[in-house]
Formats: structure tokens, sequence, C-alpha cells
């Protein structure tokens, strides 16, 4: 954070606690002392670090300004605490008063330092409790609503605050009269030490610990042209003479191009360096007399320095919290999608297997006649008297089995397979009639009795055939459970296909003439593992309504006033 400078523009009025939480230092004696040297090293690492910032921050005063260019003691205490334990936050602000008192005391009034070092300790508290107590991870600083909170209550409303009760300690014991001087500067010179350099701290210290990563060497150099084409920008429209008295529009809008492209391509901590190295470049420019900042009067330049550095780097920030949450969403749907497919394919693996006795009658029919017409074809040639007709209609039956058994086995496959979704334009009633025919020999063996009513002008759907064939074959077996139960002259399956909305959408009913669902469970029966079964895990209705959702479509069911449960599948004609 920044402080207010004294009467004489040497020295600095505020004090600032802050730092970067440390590892562990390793031992060599034993458990005690690495316990001693896990609690003592860190603060001692963030005391020295604040006793640096500060001395730093004495040195790059604004001439005739009681304003410093940059003063991080404070963002370094606030990014010590959010990753220290709060049990430990003491030992924090214990470790950096001495050091505290000596950057301060040599310039100012010992009642000055003190009132600055409860105010710096004070408001590095405030921040820390909020950030940890309102983020799921206090150690993620990449999201919009963390930015959020940094920016407004860590950078902004705990430092305003502070700030007005130090301006009002500093004039009740005669510090200095200016209050609203006080409370601006070190508002905004906190503000921004604490926009741009928190979150990479936490980010530095995250990467730290995570261990050492290999960098692709493109992105390396992306990086360094990055920072080329921002430096050589912030040079010449913050630190050249010519652009002094320059509008400021001009060189605010000139540098947007890299800062987007920093945000966008680094994250977050590309976004606070960026700002970093904007806010350094302009301030050089204005300590050197430079720059659109330059003013006749040295608090104003200063101020209004400082003040463009704030609103850059908090909306640098927040823009690169959005993109990095919105890569992360999109990360996240990646991979639920990819394990809706895994989940689609083992359910589609699993009713195949109950299925695999019926599969093997389907195919064992075609084989079987193969066979009989091959030897028939045999025993008509070793006779030496061939019937040309015969022998045609033999062939001709052993082409159209062999087809039939390809159709079988190139029906298995597609439902085996795995992949990517495809959507292609699909007729509702030939993959039903694909589905039917693939467990003819399951329904035929339960003794259920088919019917279907498809409309002929049904108009084509855009769709994964294999998911859609899946949702109908979950569907059927289902139905075919619930009437198990049944008498099987009542085991009756009505299979029915329309146009809905004039068009905009087709619909599949399939009709079972089984017990029905129990009251308030037709939705239940969607969630995941519910099932009225003695077997099963009770996914498959769960997957036939995640494949419906991922085709904009609907999948829902209801009790039929006749007995029995209808499920419909519908779908967008245009795919949603």
């Amino acid at each position: 954070m920044a402080e207010l400078r004294d009467e004489r523009p040497e020295s600095l009025i505020a004090a600032v606690p802050a730092t970067s939480r440390a590892m562990p230092h390793p031992a060599s004696s034993g458990e005690p002392l690495r316990a001693l040297s896990s609690i003592t090293l860190p603060p001692l690492i963030t005391a020295l670090a604040y006793f640096l910032a500060a001395e730093l921050g004495g040195r790059l005063a604004f001439p005739s300004a009681p304003v410093s260019a940059i003063w991080a003691p404070n963002a370094i205490l606030l990014a010590a605490l959010i990753l220290a334990p709060r049990e430990r936050w003491w030992a924090y602000l214990l470790a950096v008063l001495p050091f505290h008192f000596a950057a301060q005391l040599p310039d100012l009034a010992f009642r000055q330092v003190l009132i600055q070092y409860v105010a710096n300790g004070t408001e590095s508290l405030l921040g820390a409790w909020v950030l940890q107590r309102y983020w799921q991870q206090p150690r993620c600083l990449d999201r919009v609503r963390t930015a959020f909170v940094l920016v407004g209550f860590a950078a902004i409303l705990a430092p305003l605050i502070t700030s007005v009760l130090v301006a009002g300690a500093f004039t009740a014991v005669h510090v200095s009269d200016e209050f609203w001087l006080v409370v601006s500067a070190r508002t905004l010179t906190n503000a921004f030490a604490i926009i741009a350099l928190v979150p990479l701290i936490v980010h530095g210290r995250e990467r730290f610990r995570s261990g050492p990563r290999e960098v692709p060497f493109d992105r390396v150099a992306e990086a360094a042209v990055l920072t080329a084409c921002l430096a050589a920008v912030g040079v010449v429209m913050f630190a050249h003479p010519a652009t002094t008295g320059l509008p400021l529009t001009w060189a605010a809008y000139a540098p947007l191009p890299f800062l987007v492209w920093a945000a966008m391509r680094f994250g977050t901590t590309g976004a606070c360096a960026a700002a970093l190295l904007l806010g350094g470049l302009s301030t050089w420019g204005v300590l050197n007399g430079h720059g659109p900042f330059v003013t006749g009067d040295p608090v104003h330049s200063a101020l209004s320095v400082v003040t463009f550095q704030v609103f850059a780097a908090a909306l640098l920030l927040v823009f690169a919290s959005l993109m990095e949450e919105r890569k992360a969403a999109a990360v996240a749907e990646d991979e639920a999608r990819n394990q809706r497919l895994q989940l689609a394919h083992l359910g589609r693996v699993a009713v195949l297997g109950q299925l695999s006795a019926a599969f093997a009658h389907e195919l064992n029919q075609p084989l079987t006649s193969i066979m009989g017409n091959a030897e028939a074809a045999i025993r008509m040639l070793s006779s030496g008297v061939i019937d040309r007709r015969e022998l045609e209609s033999i062939l001709l039956d052993i082409l159209h089995d062999d087809e039939r058994a390809s159709q079988v086995i190139q029906r298995l496959r597609s439902l085996l397979s795995k992949g990517e979704t495809q959507r292609n334009p699909m007729n509702l009633n030939a993959v039903v009639q694909e589905v039917l025919q693939l467990t003819r020999s399951e329904l035929l063996t339960r003794n259920v009795c088919v019917t279907t009513d498809f409309d002929a002008q049904l108009q084509a759907v855009p769709g994964d055939r294999v998911q859609v064939q899946q949702v109908v074959l979950n569907l059927l077996m289902n139905a075919c459970d619930a009437m198990s139960n049944v008498p099987p002259s009542q085991r009756k399956l009505t299979l029915t296909t329309r146009s809905e909305a004039g068009g905009a959408s087709v619909e599949l009913a399939i009709e079972d003439s089984g017990a029905g669902i129990p009251s308030g469970e037709a939705e239940r029966i969607f969630q995941p593992f519910v099932t009225t079964k003695s077997f099963g895990m009770g996914l498959g209705l769960a997957i036939c309504r995640s494949v419906a959702e991922a085709h904009h479509g609907r999948l829902w069911a209801e009790n039929r006033s006749g007995g029995g449960a209808v499920f419909r599948l519908r779908l967008p004609a245009d795919g949603g």
C-alpha cells in the first residue's frame, strides 16, 4: 500500500504491513526444529519483505508531493495473512512491528509511526478476514467473485476506512491538518499495490508449492514479445518528453490492446504483471517530469497517475478473472460431457450384456440358414443334377441371410462404439425400427406383443443416432421389465411417433401395460441410482434424460389412464 510523506519530500508518512508466506524450511535436527521453523520462518520472511518494500517506497517518493510512487508493504502483509491460518496471524503482526519502526522512525515521529502501524495492521486484518471468510478457495484469485472482493473490500473499502481513521488521528495529534489529502493519497496508493501485487504473491506461492513445471518455449516467447510491446508503448506514451501535455485519453487507450492480450492469454497473473509494468512506467515518467500526467501541481500529478493505475489495474484484474472463469467453465463442461459419454457407453454395454442371449439367437438364425443352404448346394453339385433356378435361389438365400447377420453385427458395433457426439439428420421411425429388429428375439422370449403407429410424414431431426438408439433400447427394456409380473397375454407394448407443434419437434411415445409409476415418483426415477428393480444400478433413465437434454430435447414419464406407464421423448426438429 502507499503512504503519505511528511512535509519533508524525502520521508513517508505511512507504514504498511505485508508479506508472502514462505514454505517451511527443512530442518536438519529433527521434528521440533522443523516445527519451529515452519512457525517462525514465514513471519520473519514477511517482515523482511515488508521492510524492504517500505524502504523502496520511501526512495520512490514523488518530488514535492506527500505521496509515494508505490507502497507495497501493506499488500505484502495482506497476501501473507491470506495464505496463513488465522491462529498464526498474531505472529505476522508481531514480526512486522520492529521492522515497521526500523523503516519509519528515522524520518517520522514515534506517535505517527505507531498510528500507521495500527492502521496498516487493521487494514490487512480486515482484508484477509473478509477474503478468507467469503472465498471458497482463498488461494485462488482467478474468479470474478474473488476479484470483486479483493478490489472492492481489500483494496478500496478497507484502505478507505483506515485512511479516514489515520487522517483523523493525524489531525488530533497535530501531525497533519490536510485531512482529505491524507485520505485520498493513502487509499489510492494502497489500492494499487494490493490489486497489482496480492494476486502475484498468492499465485507465485502456489506455483512454488506445486513444484517446477516445464514452460513451453512458445509460451515464453509470447510473454517476451508482449512485455517488449507493452514496455515500448508505455515508454512512448508515459515517459517520453514529447508526450508531456498530450490528452490523457491517448495515453490511456494506447496500451489497451496489449493489456487485453495479457489478460486473455496469461490470466490474472499476466494482467497484474502488465498493470504493474504499466504503473512503473507511468510513475517513472512523472518522477522525471514527462508524460501526460505531469501538471503544474505536483500533488495533482501524483494523485492523477496513481488514480489511473488503480482504475487500470482493477478493470484488468476483473476482466482477467472473467476470462479465467469462462475457461474453467469450458473445461468443466468438456469434462462433464466426456463423463456423460463414458457413462452412456457403459450404460449401452450393460444393456447389451443383458441381451446377449437374444443377440446370439439373432445371429444363430441366419448362420444356421446359411449352413443349410450351403449343404443343399453342395449335395446338388455332387449329384451331378444341377437345377440352375434352384441353385440361384439357394445363393440368393445365402446372400440375404449373410446381410441379415451383417446388419446385426453392425448394429452391435455401433452401440458398443465410443466417440464424440455426431449430429446428423436421422429419421426417428428408422431408429426405432432398428432397435426393434435388434431386440426381436428378446421381445419374443418375453412374450411381449409390440404395436407400432409411426407417422409416415415424420421429418428428420438432427442428433446422434447411436445415443438415440440407446435411449429407445433402455426404454424398451424398462417397459419389458415393468411387465414381467403381468400375464403373458396382457404384455402389450405400443410405440407411437408423431410431429408436434406444427413440425417444430417430433415425439416418440412408448406405452406399456405394466404396474405403472408409483405416485410422486415420475421425476425421481430419472435421478441417478434410483431404481425400482431388484437388479441394476439405477443409471439407465438418468443417462437417457442426459442424452435427451444434450440433444436439447425432453424425456418424461407419466401413468396411463388404463394402467401402465408411458415414456415420451421429444426432440426439436432444428436441433435446439
